[in-house]
């Protein structure tokens, strides 16, 4: 399934017909998602219950959604737009129904691979469908299996055909095949992931779609990632021993109540200033969350800053309710979080146009002032990525550490000893990583720890499991299942 709705693909010729349409989808083909016991574990069975993937048919062109931007096998782009001779990676950029391709973000790009707008080889490929001489009737739908197998394509694909159905979502889907009809249901052999028919209504959707436009805006964008990428992973072989001099531009985001939660913390009992830190933190997250690495915040601050607040006060209720704090303690941290949220709220970013000049030479900082206020000054790149987990340093092993473990879950004071055996050696690195960089975070206000490096760590964990989970044979896998599972 992946190998037909994904763009995993060489890339080919970059000629356009110029193209300017509107797309006119009169069919809406719903399917529901049937995933592998694997699948389950990790994202849970509710995950799946509401999600669907959504097929728009129309004469010219097929347009396909995933309500739970989840496609089988990774993650992977849910939008996309098939015409008779185009597969895009599409994105909606309006409420008119325009849409554009998606560009690539700075954690998709790649140097070393080509990055084009739209797939030619989709339709180049040779697609053989093999009877298997078996039907069967699915939710109304009487469907004939086959088995499709792909050029150069190791998995197999097991798809049932309703033959007789006036709709016909084959063509656009399977190109290259005489069979026609309307897929009932698609699955990939070695992963157990399949889609299963739920309902075909009437549409009238319509969508409009500037090609030439598209492609432009694309290759922009791309251009962006491209320069961005370089900045942040490419670096000089060798340092010059000329001076560099990099423009930076000052702003009071310092000054932001959300970079200086920690000082909200002003309780005389340490267990409410802890519990206002672990929340307070998970607040930042979201509000500060920017996702592609442009600089810019994905949510809009006041909306985000309601959405957090009203959480807050419903996690309060719930600590309250389930006897983890007492009635005076609520009282109290709803009474930090009022100001520290107030205080948010009206914080407005003021920027300062004149630049400052921060000069680098042999990997030094300079300025006018001291290297505390330069590091400071300084924006952040995180290189989690290029981190190695050969040597993990954990603040919890630190000597004096003992005395503040009583802050940590109870699985942190033996960790070691608690990581399963896996048959896949760097496994264990990574879950002992995880699970122990997890542990650091509840000794923020001990000192014992630095926040940016401890985040990056748990992220470089979560990369590679999420990179290599399909190599994990089952038995890793449910020992990870079943670790993860009982963490305190």
């Amino acid at each position: 399934m992946k190998k037909l709705f994904c763009s995993l693909f060489a890339f080919c010729s970059l000629t356009l017909i110029a193209q300017e349409k509107t797309y006119n989808f009169n069919h809406k083909i719903s399917y529901q998602y049937s995933v592998s016991d694997d699948i389950k574990a990790l994202y849970g069975d509710e995950y799946f219950a509401d999600s669907f993937l959504n097929i728009y048919l129309g004469k010219d062109g097929i347009l396909g959604h995933s309500t739970s931007d989840f496609l089988f096998d990774r993650f992977q782009s849910t939008a996309f737009l098939i015409t008779p001779t185009r597969y895009y990676d599409v994105i909606f950029k309006s409420l008119e129904n325009e849409i554009g391709i998606k560009t690539p973000t700075l954690l998709d790009y790649s140097a070393t691979d080509e990055h084009f707008p739209y797939d030619e080889e989709y339709f180049s490929k040779k697609n053989h469908l093999v009877a298997l001489n078996r039907t069967e009737t699915i939710n109304g739908y009487t469907c004939n299996y086959y088995q499709l197998n792909e050029e150069n394509v190791d998995d197999t694909t097991t798809v049932c055909i309703d033959e007789k159905s006036k709709i016909d979502n084959v063509s656009f889907l399977i190109p290259h095949t005489d069979i026609k009809g309307l897929i009932v249901k698609l699955g990939s052999n070695s992963h157990g992931n399949s889609i299963i028919i739920n309902q075909v209504k009437p549409s009238q959707l319509k969508l409009y779609f500037d090609e030439n436009k598209a492609v432009s805006d694309y290759q922009k964008n791309l251009e962006i990632v491209k320069n961005q990428y370089k900045e942040m992973y490419e670096t000089p072989s060798e340092i010059e021993d000329t001076v560099t001099t990099y423009p930076y531009t000052a702003d009071n985001r310092y000054d932001d109540p959300l970079y200086n939660y920690y000082s909200y913390a002003q309780s005389d009992d340490l267990k409410i200033n802890n519990l206002f830190t672990i929340m307070s933190s998970s607040a930042i997250a979201i509000v500060l969350m920017d996702n592609d690495y442009d600089n810019t915040y994905d949510f809009d601050r006041q909306s985000a800053l309601k959405s957090v607040d009203a959480s807050t006060k419903k996690t309060i209720q719930l600590f309250k309710k389930h006897g983890l704090i007492d009635k005076n303690e609520a009282k109290e941290l709803n009474n930090l979080f009022t100001k520290y949220y107030n205080d948010a709220k009206a914080f407005i970013l003021v920027k300062d146009t004149a630049s400052l000049d921060i000069v680098s030479e042999d990997g030094l900082w300079n300025l006018n002032d001291s290297i505390e206020e330069a590091a400071a000054l300084a924006s952040y790149q995180s290189l989690y990525k290029q981190s190695s987990l050969d040597e993990i340093n954990l603040a919890i092993h630190e000597l004096n550490a003992p005395d503040y473990m009583e802050y940590t879950p109870n699985y942190c004071k033996d960790l070691k000893n608690q990581i399963p055996s896996f048959t896949d050696k760097s496994l264990k690195q990574i879950v002992y990583n995880y699970s122990g960089q997890i542990c650091d975070l509840y000794l923020y206000n001990t000192g014992l720890i630095d926040v940016n490096s401890t985040i990056d760590a748990i992220r470089k964990s979560i990369w590679e499991l999420s990179k290599n989970y399909d190599s994990y044979n089952k038995e890793d896998k449910e020992k990870l299942k079943k670790f993860l599972d009982s963490l305190d």
